[in-house]
């Protein structure tokens, strides 16, 4: 009779403090990450970023779901001026 192999547990409140700790050391303070998320939509409303958004929505509506599959090179087409 073959046995199961032991899974590894950890203690629930022990995972929960290393995680805390980790999450201290790497994370930003709240303050900034709300501060950033405003810059971030701020950026949004200006001019440039709406071209673009512009040129990717026309050339999502003239080549459709090959855009998603591709975007990378769609973005690059959408920054290009005309």
């Amino acid at each position: 009779m073959s046995q199961q192999p032991a899974s590894a547990c950890f203690d629930r409140d022990t995972l929960g403090a290393a995680k805390q700790m980790v999450n201290r050391a790497t994370l930003p303070p709240d303050a900034d990450l709300v501060a950033a998320f405003h810059e971030f939509s701020e950026s949004l409303t200006k001019a440039p970023f709406a071209d673009r958004a512009m040129r990717l929505a026309a050339l999502a509506a003239e080549h459709g779901l090959d855009v998603e599959y591709r975007l990378g090179d769609y973005l690059g087409l959408a920054n290009q001026t005309t």
